[in-house]
């Protein structure tokens, strides 16, 4: 069950707002909720909009969600440690080096690794292409001054970046890395710096590629083993039992229908785990009871009268 605010008409996005073509809801009075049930598809990348009948008003989620059991793995792909390419001096010229990733997948997103010694790094645009040769995106774009060399690694959704002598740490590349997202990450990655002022030399020491993809887990983890919660509907005290075979601590979350946490707790497991959760003075209503056994975990509804 999903509660959204003012709108209408709710409809979902499996592919990161490409096209909502699921409805979840429609004609709904307009009163602030709503309760939908999630349909029973999959998808990594997944947004909600909603929208007015018959007015141009709308609104997005602003951060992506999945449906169904996925999991999401990155790879570094990686130049020659000690490159040592020396950057023409404002000559018109770049230079360029390639990543070769052999490995197809579909892209998530990625992170960009950049080391360059070079007084006044201000002189400096870098940017990286993707293998199609047409999708690039310039992570940096005569940012900062005179500050003198840098190493970043740039992650979309990163703080703003913080000019100093050296410029080090994690940052915010100066145009999304999302333009690569979906895209397939086989082939020749490359890196093109450029020198737009005189007096000022350095070197691209080393840069990388940080490949993460998002895939459907084949492992069933929607059910833990002998799982049974009782007495449901209950007073806000129940319990949970299940088997476990891992060596993992038992997490267990009830979350009310508005998505705040009004109970949190980790147990130390047992292969036949026995507790009686006490939720204390919470209001009646619908709650969804999250239940995490290491890897495997599930959700559940609860009605506490």
């Amino acid at each position: 069950v999903w509660r959204f605010g003012l709108g209408r008409v709710a409809v979902l996005s499996t592919d990161g707002g490409a096209n909502f073509d699921t409805v979840l809801a429609a004609n709904t009075p307009n009163d602030g909720t709503e309760d939908i049930t999630v349909p029973n598809i999959t998808g990594p990348n997944c947004r909600i909009m909603i929208e007015a009948i018959g007015n141009i008003f709308y609104a997005v989620n602003s951060e992506r969600f999945t449906i169904g059991n996925y999991v999401t793995s990155c790879t570094q792909y990686a130049s020659a440690s000690s490159l040592n390419l020396a950057i023409p001096d404002n000559t018109g010229f770049t230079v360029d080096n390639i990543i070769n990733i052999p490995d197809s997948k579909t892209i998530d997103y990625i992170k960009v690794n950049v080391d360059i010694s070079h007084t006044w790094i201000n002189d400096l645009t870098i940017q990286i292409q993707h293998p199609n040769g047409t999708t690039f995106t310039n992570v940096w774009n005569r940012d900062c001054a005179d500050e003198n060399d840098l190493d970043i690694i740039f992650e979309d959704g990163a703080v703003a970046i913080v000019c100093a002598e050296p410029t080090i740490g994690t940052y915010a590349p100066n145009s999304p890395l999302n333009a690569f997202s979906g895209l397939d990450a086989i082939g020749d990655w490359t890196i093109t710096i450029l020198d737009s002022a005189d007096a000022d030399t350095g070197v691209l020491n080393d840069w990388y590629i940080e490949i993460c993809e998002t895939t459907l887990n084949a492992q069933n983890f929607d059910e833990l083993t002998n799982l049974s919660i009782f007495p449901n509907p209950n007073n806000g005290e129940f319990t949970i039992k299940l088997n476990s075979n891992s060596s993992d601590k038992i997490k267990i979350s009830v979350y009310d229908i508005r998505g705040r946490r009004v109970f949190d707790n980790i147990y130390n497991n047992a292969s036949n785990f026995n507790e009686i959760i006490n939720l204390g003075n919470v209001e009646s209503g619908i709650y969804l009871l999250n239940i995490s056994d290491g890897i495997r975990s599930t959700t559940k509804k609860i009605i506490i009268n």
